[in-house]
């Protein structure tokens, strides 16, 4: 799989595999991601910040990321163990028909690499309590609960990493 930062030609195929996402996750059950979020704006301004990675299976784009530094505000609430210079991690998803294909797991190494490489000493993210597989996958993966916050669709899990 090649990771790499997707550009504003591409937003289209952004906005379709989130779609089948978000399709998906309301066919499980999940009540994560819908309508209002995310938005093809956020995303516009994720590609162009540079913070937009797609991962690719040929030509197919099989899962997205944001790696940045912005923290929702909710974040302040939470008792941080490694406070210094986070990278966090958002939007993390993978076009259905690559599920438990290890698409997931090439992102978050490659955020994870990405994060050492910059000098970043953890990665922060945070994931919806009702969507049990990823935050099973991300205790797999040895982050840390550190505590829960609050958004639109109900309680999410922080998780915290050392790197």
């Amino acid at each position: 799989m090649i990771i790499r930062l997707l550009e504003i030609d591409e937003l289209e195929s952004v906005t379709r595999l989130l779609q089948e996402v978000i399709l998906d996750m309301r066919e499980k059950g999940i009540d994560q991601w819908d309508e209002i979020y995310p938005p093809p704006s956020m995303l516009a301004n994720d590609i162009q910040a540079r913070t937009l990675f797609g991962g690719f299976a040929g030509a197919e784009l099989c899962g997205l990321m944001v790696l940045n530094e912005t923290q929702s505000p909710e974040y302040g609430s939470i008792r941080w163990n490694y406070p210094k210079k986070p990278l966090i991690v958002h939007r993390v998803c993978t076009r259905p028909s690559y599920l438990k294909k290890g698409v997931a797991s090439n992102l978050m190494k490659f955020a994870e690499n990405h994060a050492i490489q910059n000098g970043y000493d953890s990665i922060r993210l945070d994931a919806f309590v009702k969507n049990t597989t990823s935050v099973a996958f991300y205790r797999k993966l040895e982050y840390v609960e550190v505590g829960r916050v609050n958004f639109r669709k109900g309680e999410f899990f922080c998780f915290e990493k050392e790197v």
